[in-house]
């Protein structure tokens, strides 16, 4: 007779997919890193290189991985989930939501936007 407990087992989980795109920044340069890293990951929303549903980690793995502070990759991904292009997942990070126009084209974005 089979365990009585075999649907109470847990359930391997499968990899999360995390996706921390190469990002160049100028750390010397006048323009600030935040808004670097927020205009290059608008771009690659806008071009859809990261397609909508994408899922990416939260600022304190990225931040490492782009070679900034916490609070620098996080005022990043603060301005780029003001502007509607990620959504917050708790836990789980974030998701791109490329907005789209009435076509369902991606919408050109206008990356000079800021806070």
């Amino acid at each position: 007779m089979p365990d009585a407990n075999w649907d109470n087992a847990p359930r391997p989980r499968a990899p999360r997919a995390e996706f921390a795109p190469q990002l160049t920044l100028n750390h010397t340069g006048p323009i600030p890193l935040w808004y670097q890293i927020a205009s290059q990951l608008a771009e690659a929303i806008e071009v859809r290189q990261l397609a909508d549903g994408h899922r990416l980690s939260g600022a304190r793995r990225l931040a490492p991985r782009w070679g900034v502070a916490y609070g620098t990759a996080n005022r990043a991904l603060q301005e780029l989930v003001r502007r509607g292009l990620l959504a917050p997942r708790g836990r789980e990070g974030l998701v791109v939501t490329c907005p789209l126009d009435r076509d369902g084209a991606p919408v050109h974005l206008d990356h000079r936007e800021t806070a």
